[in-house]
């Protein structure tokens, strides 16, 4: 758990298990490999919910 938050750019002193497992969640479908204007979505959505939740 500790590295997946390192590499998504999450404090993970500050998280919570749901809050991880949300943006694990949104990382993943980020990466999926599926159409490329999902992707684009999801990777703002991914920016959003680090932004807000950065110690």
């Amino acid at each position: 758990m500790i590295a997946n938050c390192g590499g998504m750019h999450l404090n993970w002193e500050r998280l919570s298990l749901s809050g991880y497992f949300e943006a694990l969640e949104a990382h993943n479908d980020a990466n999926s490999g599926g159409g490329q204007e999902k992707g684009v979505k999801d990777i703002d959505r991914l920016r959003r919910f680090v932004d807000a939740h950065r110690g």
